[in-house]
């Protein structure tokens, strides 16, 4: 299975809504691997649409990564997804990921 990265948030997005760029969107809080084939299909949809049009049904959400379940349910809680989601879920992203490295922070 061919994969592409995804931005959660996207480069362009609807009339109407915030252009991120330089404020996280091509930051590692906002990517997220996923199939062609969804990427196609998630398009410029902005994250509360990817959510639920394809982030509630279960056999869709079996086939997506862990990382972009994750953004999805700090979707479905907080109701936004933004710069200030991006940047809190990279933070705590690389915490975990450090911890599990069992590495100093000031690695990073």
């Amino acid at each position: 299975m061919p994969l592409s990265m995804e931005h959660f948030y996207p480069q362009n997005p609807m009339p109407g809504y915030d252009d991120l760029t330089g404020k996280g969107l091509d930051d590692f809080g906002n990517l997220c691997l996923i199939s062609r084939g969804m990427n196609s299909k998630f398009s410029n949809n902005m994250p509360k649409a990817k959510l639920d049009n394809f982030g509630l049904i279960e056999e869709v959400r079996n086939g997506l990564s862990i990382k972009l379940l994750e953004m999805m349910d700090v979707v479905r809680q907080s109701g936004d997804w933004g710069e200030t989601q991006i940047k809190e879920f990279e933070k705590n992203s690389k915490t975990r990921i450090l911890k599990a490295l069992k590495l100093p922070s000031a690695v990073v």
